[in-house]
């Protein structure tokens, strides 16, 4: 009777462990998030391209041969050459020019002199007014000589200072439009100045969008894989009468691409509110609707969840906004939602994943 008793005893503890390990068995395994609430807005994403603030084509303001031109793709700093046009006939011009004003102020001098000489002379009486009159005419017209000269050698000066082109900005070289020794007429474009690291990103947006932004409106950009976000800092003051678009210019924050690069800005299409989000792969479709499964506490232990439906509003790559009897912290099953059933048992597999 002992041992039939102890072997019952054990029989029935065998199988309440088998039934235990059956139900934690059944369970499924799932990965979950917390329900956010954020400010947000559908958006449309607009073609644009990154372009640089600073960007100048450089032009000869003299006509020469050009003696030197900096490397297409160097680096210069503000203030650095750039480009030389042959100065060798100014520089001849210029030392006439100094050899003449020298001449006309040397006789300025001796008028001078003879002028004072002729004034004490007429004081005593000892020459004529006619005399005296000649003599200061003669020092007026030497004194508008060397006016006259001294100009004639600033416009050489100023000749001379234009055959030297210099960087009105820190930048690279992006185009060489004349090659050194060739001839170059004034006027004539010879280099392209970009500023990389000066950058802003242009899009064109219908004018009721434009209308909606601000300078404190950060937009999201992408090129390719890459993400970040801009914020808006200039708009066109009108629309082009016919594509009645708007310009849209936007501080990035980070200067890594390059000018002239594709990109892609998410405008938004109304005014920003509060919405839940929650991971797009959380949202279950199908014939009836939209749900997520809300994860629960069971009243004797463990977790459940529950069936929940859902109205998708907007989303984008990773996440949605809805409308539902869900709330901010909530936590929803993300990954093995699909095979799960209302009321059925989870075990968490991971920590939480993050909305965005």
């Amino acid at each position: 009777m002992f041992t039939e008793a102890r072997w019952l005893k054990q029989l029935g503890l065998a199988c309440l462990l088998s039934m235990t390990s059956v139900t934690v068995m059944a369970a499924s395994t799932v990965s979950f998030a917390e329900v956010e609430e954020e400010l947000k807005a559908p958006v449309s994403w607009f073609n644009g391209s990154v372009a640089s603030q600073q960007k100048a084509e450089l032009s000869a303001e003299i006509s020469g041969r050009i003696t030197w031109l900096a490397d297409f793709g160097q680096q210069v700093e503000e203030g650095d050459v750039v480009a030389r046009i042959d100065d060798r006939q100014l520089q001849l011009q210029l030392k006439t020019s100094e050899v003449v004003l020298g001449k006309a102020k040397s006789k300025l001098k001796y008028l001078k002199n003879e002028l004072d000489r002729l004034e004490a002379l007429h004081k005593k009486r000892g020459i004529s007014r006619t005399e005296l009159d000649k003599a200061r005419h003669d020092y007026d017209l030497a004194r508008l000589d060397v006016d006259y000269e001294q100009v004639n050698l600033e416009i050489i000066q100023d000749q001379l200072s234009r055959t030297v082109i210099k960087a009105p900005f820190a930048g690279v070289v992006n185009q060489r439009s004349k090659q050194p020794n060739e001839h170059i007429s004034s006027g004539s474009p010879v280099l392209h100045l970009v500023n990389p690291d000066a950058l802003d990103i242009r899009v064109q947006i219908p004018i009721e969008l434009a209308a909606t932004l601000d300078s404190s409106s950060r937009l999201n950009i992408q090129m390719d894989e890459q993400h970040q976000q801009a914020e808006v800092f200039q708009r066109g003051a009108r629309a082009d009468a016919k594509s009645r678009l708007v310009e849209v210019r936007l501080d990035p924050e980070n200067d890594h691409w390059l000018p002239g690069s594709p990109v892609k800005v998410a405008i938004p299409m109304s005014a920003p509110a509060q919405v839940k989000v929650v991971p797009r792969d959380a949202v279950i479709l199908s014939a009836v609707g939209s749900a997520v499964f809300k994860i629960l506490e069971s009243p004797e232990g463990g977790l459940t969840v529950k069936r929940v439906s859902v109205e998708v509003l907007f989303g984008d790559d990773d996440t949605v906004s809805v409308k539902g009897d869900i709330q901010q912290g909530d936590r929803i099953v993300v990954r093995g939602a699909s095979r799960l059933r209302d009321s059925e048992q989870v075990v968490l597999l991971e920590e939480n994943i993050p909305v965005s």
